[in-house]
């Protein structure tokens, strides 16, 4: 059993789609998988807490997340681009 305790420096420990209940890792193909919303943080650098079993001891993995990319006009069009001047 592997179970999310913590999560710094937001301290906010939410799963994705509550896909992981209790905050216990799920064992899929070989691994461990934890869904974490990443809503709300923003960009920077966090640590997931975690237990291993009965061990009592608390280990850390360290990830990034990237901050939100402005798109301009709030995000409409194609992505190509508003130049529409004449040729």
């Amino acid at each position: 059993m592997v179970k999310a305790v913590g999560l710094s420096p937001s301290g906010v420990l939410n799963d994705a789609g509550k896909s992981n209940p209790g905050n216990l890792f799920r064992f899929d193909d070989g691994a461990y998988t934890f869904n974490l919303s990443t809503k709300g943080l923003s960009g920077g650098t966090y640590t997931l807490d975690f237990t291993v079993g009965s061990d009592p001891t608390v280990n850390h993995y360290a990830f990034t997340v990237k901050p939100e990319k402005v798109v301009p006009n709030g995000g409409k069009g194609d992505g190509k681009g508003d130049d529409k001047g004449g040729h």
